[in-house]
């Protein structure tokens, strides 16, 4: 059994339906091409600021994570 609290449930649904939502999304282009359909355009997502380094992305990662409960270890 998952030793996990609701929002950790609720992060880890919303990534697997998203990742799988965005591999439909591409099989169902190709198979539209394939059929001599127009292939859809890619659309820019409008996102947060990015981190300019590394360290800083990570750093942010670290803090979401500890924010919604998740155990981090820092190396």
């Amino acid at each position: 059994m998952l030793d996990l609290t609701w929002e950790q449930l609720t992060i880890c649904i919303k990534c697997v339906v998203s990742t799988k939502a965005e591999q439909m999304t591409m099989i169902m282009d190709v198979v539209s091409r394939a059929l001599g359909g127009k292939g859809n355009k890619k659309k820019k997502r409008k996102t947060a600021q990015r981190p300019v380094d590394e360290a800083a992305k990570e750093r942010q990662m670290i803090d979401r994570l500890s924010a919604m409960g998740v155990p981090v270890e820092s190396s």
